[in-house]
């Protein structure tokens, strides 16, 4: 089942030392991206201007996920983050300066390290490989992203559980430009982590939506449908 293979495959990427993930190199560039949510904080996927504007993306989600789940130590987190900050302004590189954010975090041992340890890059391709994979032999699904605002975010839901969700857009290729048979699919990668966020309790993958041109030929539009579906929620697993 595809259900258990997406848990296969973010457990123990979720249990492998953060030094030994990309993690540092992918935060800087997704942090943007990226939307908090909790019964007292919320953080939308972009800021707002203001104050926000005057600290670094990363600051303000690890801050924000640092008064969600340890409170008592929003101040010397903030302290770490501008130190962060002010090594960007320096000249550092983003992904030295993470490095060394993450580990003055306190590194695995962090809550807020570990709430943002699935904030990777691989956690969407993983899924994308795994859909692929339904595909039988010959049909080709291969898509390039959706280049938008919207084309992939990222969702931390501090509730009565602790979920992270990628939401991405993938398109067709068209080779030269050939539009005719185009399509379309938005998709979403959910891990549910512990009340401890010490490991994966649930992992799914599934299609939100699916669109094809009417200029498909019927043939393709059969074999991608049978994978992707015909629009709305699917659920593999």
């Amino acid at each position: 089942m595809l259900l258990q293979k997406m848990e296969a495959l973010l457990r123990p990427a979720f249990l492998a030392p953060f030094t030994e993930t990309s993690l540092a190199k992918d935060l800087p560039r997704l942090a943007s991206r990226i939307a908090i949510t909790s019964p007292t904080l919320c953080l939308d996927a972009r800021g707002s201007g203001g104050e926000e504007e005057r600290t670094s993306r990363v600051f303000q989600v690890v801050s924000l996920l640092s008064a969600v789940l340890q409170p008592d130590q929003c101040t010397e987190v903030e302290e770490l983050c501008h130190a962060y900050d002010q090594r960007l302004a320096e000249g550092a590189d983003p992904q030295i300066a993470c490095t060394e954010l993450l580990g003055a975090l306190g590194g695995d041992e962090s809550p807020v390290v570990r709430a943002l340890k699935l904030v990777r890059q691989g956690v969407v391709l993983g899924a994308m490989e795994l859909l692929r994979s339904q595909a039988p032999e010959g049909v080709d699904i291969l898509t390039k992203d959706v280049r938008s605002v919207d084309g992939w975010r990222v969702y931390i839901d501090v509730q009565q559980a602790f979920q992270i969700r990628h939401v991405r857009k993938e398109q067709s290729l068209d080779m030269f430009g050939d539009a005719t048979q185009h399509f379309e699919y938005e998709f979403e990668v959910s891990a549910t982590l512990d009340s401890a966020l010490s490991g994966v309790t649930a992992a799914w993958l599934r299609v939100l939506h699916a669109e094809y041109a009417e200029t498909m030929k019927p043939d393709r539009r059969a074999e991608l449908q049978q994978i992707l579906g015909t629009g709305g929620a699917i659920i593999f697993g």
